[in-house]
């Protein structure tokens, strides 16, 4: 499938990218597992070699969850999966695991932003995320993709970037937009959590926003068998300095294979 990469051979991970990022933030991790697992490494939709969907206006998870279905369905992968996901992607991996409750073997979250979470017990968090996301949408397509950025990185961290990365940044904006909405619509509720069973490692950065830190506490808090692991940097650690996470979520991983596989 366009977008969607497969190598390796064994038990099969889902590989789920932050926004304005793509599938190439997770290749240390495939370099690492490659021999034990069947990587199954994800372009969001808009991001990498994925297409735009059709119409962004319409746009909701549904769409990333069938595309990660259908590759399933198209590589014979029946067997519980392993789910990794980043930020926008660690939400889209809880999405598909709490539509597919038995067929998650385990989750390795980086920072799930999976805001709606937010609104039961932390309304002052959820607020922000929201004022956020409408700001975001008044703005410039450079200066939207500037205020994201350093939201996440660190002031004038996007000024420091070369024009062409900022100018590839500001071309995706509107799938941005479109991640911010996905998020957001979400209706499963952190009560809901307890129903996935599985071994979950939840990653987080002490650098990180505290919107991000209260809300990945409150999720390893509600799920039924988290256990939460700190790093030294922020938000974007996985992209930033990835040896961190390949070696924790590597590790993590390993464990969970069962005799035989």
């Amino acid at each position: 499938m366009q977008g969607i990469k497969v190598l390796g051979q064994g038990p099969a991970i889902v590989l789920l990218h932050s926004s304005l990022s793509s599938s190439k933030q997770w290749l240390p991790l495939c370099f690492q597992l490659q021999d034990s697992f069947t990587l199954i490494n994800v372009d969001l939709l808009g991001y990498g070699d994925a297409d735009l969907p059709e119409d962004l206006l319409s746009y909701t998870f549904e769409d990333e969850l069938t595309r990660i279905d259908q590759c399933l369905l198209q590589e014979n992968i029946q067997t519980p999966i392993h789910l990794v996901g980043h930020s926008c992607g660690g939400a889209i991996a809880l999405a598909w695991a709490m539509q597919h409750k038995e067929r998650v073997a385990s989750l390795s979250l980086f920072e799930p932003v999976a805001f709606h979470l937010l609104e039961q017990e932390q309304a002052q968090y959820f607020q922000q995320v929201s004022e956020f996301s409408q700001q975001l949408r008044q703005l410039e397509s450079t200066e939207a993709a500037a205020a994201f950025v350093n939201f996440w990185n660190g002031e004038q961290f996007f000024q420091h970037l070369p024009v062409k990365v900022q100018q590839q940044m500001a071309v995706a904006m509107p799938k941005v937009h479109a991640d911010f909405q996905g998020i957001l619509d979400q209706r499963y509720q952190l009560t809901d959590l307890s129903q996935l069973l599985c071994p979950c490692l939840l990653v987080i950065g002490e650098q990180t926003r505290p919107l991000s830190k209260v809300l990945s506490q409150l999720i390893a808090k509600h799920l039924s068998n988290a256990h939460v692991q700190y790093v030294e940097h922020g938000h974007m650690a996985p992209v930033s300095h990835p040896q961190e996470t390949v070696t924790l979520f590597s590790q993590f991983l390993n464990q969970q294979k069962k005799p035989g596989e």
